[in-house]
């Protein structure tokens, strides 16, 4: 079975040949690299060794291509992954190749084109492309009673109230609906740019903005194909066209028989807010109040302790000083009963060296005289033998 990838209906691994022309196209790919990144946030314990580490997903997945077309249905290959990578939208794709995980949809974030000159009709070609992980699909809802009505009529009164007040807020959720955290969101205005990050609750918000009308992004490759425009300020509120498939959520604008009726719910909600706002900012310095009476307590016990491990480092100072003095008496005693031993014993190495030396010279004296002795025997018994052969030799000399 020969290998597959295709991006839409491009197919990058490829051959036809005719019988009489040859090889008509080509397409073949060098290079595949595949990068898949865990989001993984440590958190540190105070007291404790090590972290605690948790998982909180995955990137999207990022598939690396180098490859070559070549063919006269090569301009036209080229052509379509320009118009992909221009359009900016998923398109499906398919692989066999072993390594390549299973993904439906891509994205083409980088994509470059080289003509190789002087061959007609052949390219070489780098693309990156990343895995397109959908937005979660909104709830099915059944229509709104009563006090449901009344109750997002004072949630859009709450909004209008907040815009007066240029707050900007917003919450990020992954497909399954539950909040992201440390998500960078970017604000984008007439008068700047600004990024601000969510909550553990995956909430957002940039307060002191100019009143109009502001895009917003999530800055992060999987999230890119998602913008919301929000105006602040007034109660229009429109959607920047997003992925296809992806519904528009109706406007809601009330009568002009119940303007007068919202606005002063409007001042009530006002009024609420500022009072929840001064009862947060109450208790934000209760909460710093105990926060600095719980760093000072800390310092003091801090303190307390640095005073007493300083106190027993001291004490075991001491201790450890008087021990090294005892074991320099003990060496020093030791060295001089040492010593002593050895002076000891070198005075009788020298008298036992001068009886030895006496004993060798009486010896040497004894064994001298017994030489001479030995020698003058000798001397006596050669002498006599002497005469003996003479005697014999004059004996011999007679008889003939």
């Amino acid at each position: 079975m020969s290998s597959v990838i295709k991006i839409g209906d491009i197919e990058l691994i490829k051959q036809v040949q005719d019988t009489e022309r040859g090889l008509l196209e080509f397409r073949t790919i060098r290079q595949i690299k595949v990068n898949k990144k865990r989001r993984l946030v440590e958190h540190k314990i105070i007291g404790m060794d090590g972290s605690i580490i948790q998982d909180i997903g995955r990137d999207a997945i990022s598939i690396y291509l180098e490859g070559n077309i070549r063919g006269e249905q090569a301009p036209d290959v080229i052509k379509q992954l320009w118009e992909i990578f221009r359009k900016s939208e998923p398109v499906p794709f398919e692989s066999t190749v072993t390594g390549i995980p299973e993904i439906n949809k891509v994205l083409i974030k980088d994509l470059d084109i080289e003509d190789i000159g002087g061959r007609t009709n052949h390219y070489h070609y780098k693309m990156t492309l990343i895995e397109y992980i959908p937005p979660p699909k909104p709830e099915e809802r059944e229509p709104p009673s009563q006090e449901e009505e009344a109750q997002q009529e004072a949630e859009e009164e709450a909004d209008r109230a907040a815009d007066k007040v240029n707050i900007l807020k917003g919450k990020v959720i992954d497909q399954d609906g539950n909040p992201l955290k440390d998500i960078p969101v970017k604000i984008i205005g007439e008068d700047g740019e600004w990024i601000v990050r969510t909550n553990e609750e995956g909430e957002y918000s940039k307060e002191g903005l100019e009143p109009g009308c502001y895009t917003i992004t999530i800055d992060m490759e999987e999230y890119a194909h998602i913008r919301e425009r929000i105006c602040i300020g007034e109660t229009a509120r429109e959607k920047v066209p997003g992925p296809p498939g992806e519904e528009e959520k109706p406007s809601l604008i009330p009568g002009l028989g119940e303007l007068e009726e919202i606005k002063e719910k409007a001042e009530k909600l006002k009024e609420e807010l500022e009072k929840k706002k001064e009862e947060i900012m109450k208790k934000k310095e209760e909460i710093e109040k105990e926060a600095r009476e719980k760093i000072e307590e800390a310092k003091k016990k801090i303190e307390e302790k640095k005073k007493e491990i300083q106190k027993e480092i001291e004490e075991k100072k001491e201790e450890v000083e008087k021990k090294i003095e005892e074991e320099k008496k003990k060496i020093e005693e030791k060295k001089k009963e040492v010593e002593e031993k050895a002076e000891k014993m070198k005075e009788e190495a020298e008298e036992k060296a001068k009886e030895v030396k006496e004993k060798v010279e009486e010896k040497t004296e004894e064994v001298k005289e017994e030489a001479r002795e030995k020698a003058e025997e000798v001397k006596e018994e050669a002498r006599e033998k002497k005469e003996e052969v003479e005697e014999t030799i004059k004996e011999l000399k007679d008889i003939f």
